[in-house]
């Protein structure tokens, strides 16, 4: 397994504390979210996930669909 750093890490600061948010590639694989890296997380540590599908292009929404059709 290739361990290294994450994509990208982000502190930001909401009310008083400071939260990290650290944005990583895996792979969903019998029933098991499995992270390409190694996560810096502590034993049974509780975190919050946000999925985002590789298949959909963030940038779609600003495709003009129909003016392409017609080229």
């Amino acid at each position: 397994m290739n361990v290294g750093p994450p994509l990208s890490v982000c502190d930001y600061h909401v009310g008083r504390q400071w939260q990290l948010t650290t944005q990583f590639e895996a792979i969903y694989e019998h029933g098991i979210l499995r992270p390409l890296k190694r996560l810096d997380l502590r034993e049974n540590q509780q975190v919050r996930i946000t999925l985002t599908d590789d298949e959909i292009d963030p940038l779609d929404e600003f495709i003009d669909h129909q003016y392409l059709a017609v080229l």
